[in-house]
């Protein structure tokens, strides 16, 4: 068989059938009798020519919209601008009433101020005169003295003791942390101002931690008489005490440390 097919006219597939008669129902062997380079799609000039056509049409829409639009444009600015007249200020009036202004008149007359006469000074009162009062002499008989002059013996200050130690006046007990379990106590050092003001207060030793704040803050809270030397208060230093702090149980027995 003789291809009447040009060179350049693109192969086709050509496919035959084989049905046997002992299975009619699976389906047909295929075979490839030719095989050659992938088929060229033939309606790709078409859909180039459709491009064409459509991309001619957009333009000349457009050019028809631009041109419309360029001549509206044209058309306004060549037009004159002619402005409009002034509208005359309209006044109205809604329900015009007249109404009398009444005037309060609250002003206050003053009166005129009147002068006031200075009052004469008061009398003055001289010394008065008094009559002289004389004394008739005394008469002595003998020598004796009406005064009896006797030596008055003064007795002598040697010494005067104006020195004194310190002495406490106010004394308020610690209060008992809340989460002690048995009985404590601390050593406190402090020193006491000339006003009697216990200062630099600090515990140098404490069966319980607890204890050291408490005590502190009671002894703060003291009072003093100072101690005096040559008539003046000074200041005591290093002054040492014990604070104790006493638990009890629910029969009033102390418990111990």
């Amino acid at each position: 068989m003789v291809s009447t097919q040009s060179p350049n006219t693109p192969k086709r597939f050509h496919y035959t059938k084989q049905i046997t008669a002992t299975d009619a129902t699976k389906p047909a062997a295929r075979t490839m009798q030719d095989q050659g380079p992938a088929p060229i799609n033939e309606g790709q000039p078409e859909n180039a020519s459709r491009k064409a056509m459509r991309w001619s049409a957009s333009a000349i829409f457009a050019g028809g919209v631009t041109t419309a639009l360029t001549l509206s444009m044209a058309a306004m600015i060549a037009t004159e601008f002619q402005p409009q007249d002034k509208l005359l200020a309209a006044s109205f009036e809604i329900n015009p009433v007249e109404q009398d202004i009444v005037v309060n008149d609250n002003r206050v007359e003053i009166e005129p101020y009147k002068k006031v006469q200075t009052p004469p000074p008061p009398p003055t009162v001289g010394n008065p005169e008094t009559d002289k009062v004389t004394v008739p002499p005394i008469i002595m008989d003998g020598d004796s003295n009406v005064f009896d002059t006797k030596p008055i013996k003064m007795a002598m200050v040697t010494s005067i003791n104006m020195e004194r130690d310190y002495q406490p006046l106010v004394r308020i007990p610690p209060t008992m942390p809340m989460r002690a379990t048995k009985s404590g106590h601390c050593n406190v050092v402090f020193d006491v101002s000339p006003e009697g003001k216990p200062f630099n207060v600090r515990a140098s030793y404490c069966s319980q931690s607890m204890f050291e704040r408490p005590a502190i803050k009671s002894v703060q809270n003291w009072q003093y008489n100072p101690q005096m030397v040559d008539g003046r208060a000074v200041t005591v230093n290093d002054i040492q005490t014990k604070i104790s702090f006493r638990l009890v149980d629910e029969r009033n027995q102390i418990i111990p440390e």
